[in-house]
């Protein structure tokens, strides 16, 4: 018996002149350890963006909860984003392109979440 451990990869490449992040995803349980290495950028998750598939009666169900995510760029500009969405900002003079493919979190017993997302940019 034990706890569900986390699985999944990141990874996160930036600019060796001035540590932009110009290639980052997650296909991971969570974001932990990402935005400890971001530097400017930060990625925060929402809950509540769109409406529990299980109504209150969320324990032990199947059903994930669609979550979405929160690119931050520490300059200002920032997105939120579902599940299959896609968007982009603009922040010292690069352009950021977010994809979320996946954001669900899952309601039993040591359930987990699922997050699969990629951000790029280039100067704008």
């Amino acid at each position: 018996m034990g706890h569900h451990i986390g699985e999944g990869e990141w990874f996160v490449l930036k600019a060796a002149d001035t540590g932009e992040v110009l290639l980052a995803g997650v296909a991971h349980d969570s974001n932990f350890g990402v935005n400890e290495v971001f530097g400017a950028l930060t990625v925060d998750t929402v809950e509540g963006m769109c409406p529990l598939p299980c109504g209150s009666e969320c324990f032990d169900t199947s059903d994930p909860e669609r979550i979405a995510f929160r690119f931050v760029h520490d300059e200002g500009p920032s997105i939120e984003l579902v599940d299959g969405t896609r968007g982009e900002f603009l922040a010292q003079g690069r352009k950021f392109d977010a994809v979320v493919s996946t954001a669900e979190k899952y309601y039993c017993l040591n359930c987990w979440s699922w997050y699969v997302w990629v951000i790029g940019s280039v100067p704008a």
